[in-house]
């Protein structure tokens, strides 16, 4: 199963990144996918481990962190050494799923194989109650010291033309003839844009 992380966000210090153009040149703590996207932004992708972000910014080794929204920002305390974030940048976040041995797993009871299935649902509304706790700590926490960049949709359009649809061209090609790419990303667009309302 997907621990169903959230859209990342990004914290930072020095020049806001108020419009596109001023990502380029920013060093940027960003891996996976949200890295490449930071990087054709014009950033540059710092990629460390989580527990060396904090260090980092505060040293001015670079200039943002980007992380899962809010509650990794807030777990590794990097509220504290920065200045301003985003709150509607949502330049994609990543999969982290649990996974079994399948050898260990076959090797399983029937009855504990349903338990575990049976369980999915109710770990997916957990995970979804503890990011909403987090949010209605940490928003209030980040808007009572930082300054908040909010992105209008225009921006936002730019952002997507710029980074995002070349992200997803490249993976349906990378993907052509192993799976429905082309369906796979249609299907995750539209229920994006019902998900928002859109």
């Amino acid at each position: 199963m997907s621990t169903i992380l959230p859209q990342y966000e990004i914290l930072g210090r020095g020049k806001e990144p108020r419009n596109v153009d001023d990502f380029k040149g920013m060093r940027i703590r960003a891996v996976g996918g949200v890295g490449q996207a930071m990087e054709l932004l014009g950033a540059t992708r710092v990629t460390v481990p989580a527990t060396e972000t904090y260090t980092l910014i505060e040293r001015g080794t670079v200039d943002a962190v980007s992380f899962p929204y809010t509650y990794a920002h807030a777990a590794y305390r990097i509220h504290e050494v920065t200045k301003w974030y985003t709150s509607n940048l949502q330049p994609g976040t990543a999969e982290c799923p649990i996974v079994f041995n399948k050898s260990a797993y076959d090797a399983l009871p029937a009855d504990y194989k349903k338990v575990l299935e049976d369980i999915k649902a109710e770990a997916y509304q957990v995970q979804k109650a503890k990011y909403v706790s987090a949010d209605e700590k940490n928003i209030p926490l980040f808007k009572s010291k930082l300054t908040e960049i909010v992105y209008t949709d225009a921006q936002r359009a730019e952002i997507q033309a710029k980074v995002g649809q070349p992200i997803w061209d490249k993976w349906v090609a990378d993907n052509k003839g192993k799976i429905p790419a082309q369906e796979l990303l249609d299907f995750i667009l539209a229920e994006a844009k019902k998900a928002a309302g859109k």
